[in-house]
């Protein structure tokens, strides 16, 4: 074979690969756009994997090794799962906050005060 009759074969070749590649990029983007208008172009979500509560575990910094633990991560869980449903209330929850009444505290009388109501 002469090197001109090889150079013919190369560029025939290259033809064939590029209408080949146009082909299969046109059938991927059919394949694509009936995709999306089968999904409504919306992307379904995948549930994720719940969180195994397993001795010896640590979980949010917390690490379980006995019951006590362990209802101290699952009410953490839970109310980090209520914030993520209770976007409009801004007010957060601290998930390790013990409801607890507010502390009275006595009004400290100073010299100013006390000449100020006389």
């Amino acid at each position: 074979m002469s090197k001109k009759n090889n150079q013919n074969i190369r560029r025939a070749g290259l033809a064939i690969e590029l209408k080949r590649d146009k082909a299969e990029q046109a059938a991927r983007a059919a394949k694509l756009a009936k995709k999306k208008e089968s999904s409504g172009g919306v992307r379904k979500l995948k549930a994720k994997k719940a969180i195994k509560l397993r001795k010896g575990a640590i979980v949010r910094g917390v690490k379980i090794v006995d019951s006590d633990t362990r209802k101290k991560v699952e009410r953490i869980l839970k109310v980090e799962a209520a914030n993520r449903m209770d976007c409009d209330d801004k007010k957060r929850r601290d998930p390790l906050a013990v409801k607890k009444e507010p502390m009275k505290t006595k009004k400290k009388v100073t010299k100013k005060v006390a000449a100020m109501e006389e």
